[in-house]
């Protein structure tokens, strides 16, 4: 990247970040001993992730390595210590930066830069995230002890919600999970707070979760404020995959109404796509509408049929969308987006219409 092409980038970068309002933020530090103002510290922060960094010590030497235009644009002129980092970061409270992540999603969804891609509504992914460490405080790090050798750290978790409908997959939250419970039982409150900072945008009409999240009381509490869930089902809800496997698990191949195809590596991966409508309201479940099996294949060079586990080869969900919302591809399309929540995403094949 050079000369004009650069220019453009942190011209675009100085602006978003204007749009953050950093200088909001409450600084929890004592006035008296502060050097560097907060803004500044949160600027230099989000530039290093932007740039690749991966610790503080990495965003200490991007501030050595600045150009004067660069650090005119983040408001410093000298280096910045790793220390002075780590101490004014670690008495933030998130609640104080979350507002400020929705806003700048809020923004870009005004300028209609997060418009689905495919489908024909907003999909959010929420997947519980957990991040070790060597300490706890039994609030936001909870003690986790090890049976091998007697030891103990630190797991910070949150459940990440992010837009995985927009090619852009911004992440609109990152909600903290209490150190005493998890993320089933934190999911409730984390979808109400998600639904209360966009519930009057119309930047989503449907959820995906993983199997952690998918129990009758998380899809219900989902479906009360009028947005429909696409879970995982696995063997924490054994009737339900029971009755799917029974009526899926069986059919051929010539069966499938969708398949993919993806080269990886030297290899291939195939899916294939079952989808049922016959466990509609099954149980308690009034709202469910849809369950599909996406059964996986993969292949050496050679084409070789490489052995996966019983769980990889075969993943079931259940969603309360009508079939006849989505296309077959659309639906095959859904099971992978989830997983946009995991990685930038990639070209999958030929794109199809995704709306019948």
């Amino acid at each position: 990247m050079q000369g004009r092409e650069l220019r453009r980038h942190a011209g675009l970068i100085q602006a978003r970040f204007a749009e953050l309002r950093l200088a909001e933020v409450p600084d929890p530090r004592q006035p008296q001993w502060c050097r560097w103002r907060l803004p500044v510290l949160l600027r230099v922060g989000l530039a290093a992730l932007m740039a690749g960094g991966r610790s503080l010590a990495e965003v200490e030497r991007l501030t050595t390595k600045l150009t004067a235009a660069a650090r005119r644009r983040l408001g410093r002129t000298r280096r910045v210590p790793d220390t002075t980092l780590r101490d004014a970061y670690g008495k933030l409270d998130p609640a104080s930066l979350r507002p400020l992540l929705a806003q700048q999603c809020l923004a870009a969804h005004r300028r209609h830069a997060l418009a689905p891609h495919l489908l024909p509504c907003g999909v959010v992914a929420m997947d519980g995230k957990a991040t070790a460490g060597d300490g706890w405080d039994m609030h936001y790090a909870q003690k986790q002890t090890h049976s091998s050798d007697g030891g103990a750290s630190g797991v910070v978790r949150t459940i990440t919600c992010c837009l995985v409908s927009s090619p852009a997959r911004p992440c609109l939250d990152a909600i903290p999970v209490p150190a005493e419970t998890n993320e089933m039982g934190h999911f409730k409150l984390a979808f109400s707070q998600l639904w209360a900072r966009f519930c009057r945008t119309g930047l989503f009409k449907l959820i995906t979760g993983d199997a952690g999240e998918c129990s009758l009381d998380n899809a219900t509490h989902v479906r009360q404020h009028g947005v429909h869930y696409f879970f995982g089902l696995k063997g924490t809800q054994p009737t339900l995959l029971a009755e799917a496997r029974r009526l899926l698990a069986d059919l051929p191949l010539a069966k499938a109404v969708a398949k993919t195809v993806d080269k990886v590596g030297a290899g291939t991966v195939t899916r294939y796509l079952f989808i049922t409508e016959e466990m509609a309201r099954f149980l308690d479940w009034e709202h469910l509408r849809t369950v599909v099996r996406v059964h996986t294949e993969k292949r050496d060079a050679e084409g070789r049929l490489l052995p996966l586990k019983p769980d990889d080869q075969n993943r079931y969900y259940l969603s309360s969308l009508p079939r006849a919302r989505l296309t077959d591809d659309a639906w095959l399309y859904l099971v992978r987006l989830h997983w946009g929540v995991e990685s930038a995403p990639q070209a999958h094949g030929k794109e199809a219409p995704m709306t019948s």
